[in-house]
């Protein structure tokens, strides 16, 4: 029997993905999810590492990420 996606929170459905990778409808779950909830900075694309330095909402979004 297989969870019920909907009531899972992100992090849930991302734990259960990793945990069945196999699971496609967890996988369309997962990204259907993602997309709804849109936590994403969009910038543009970087030449280099130090070009990064010019995008500061990019990188505090990333460090929020990582410490999380």
């Amino acid at each position: 029997m297989k969870p019920d996606f909907s009531t899972m929170n992100r992090k849930e459905l991302r734990a259960y993905l990793l945990a069945h990778r196999d699971d496609e409808a967890a996988f369309f779950a997962y990204v259907d999810r993602s997309n709804q909830e849109a936590t994403w900075v969009d910038c543009p694309p970087v030449e280099s590492v130090e070009s990064l330095q010019q995008f500061p909402l990019f990188l505090a979004k990333l460090q929020q990420e990582s410490q999380s």
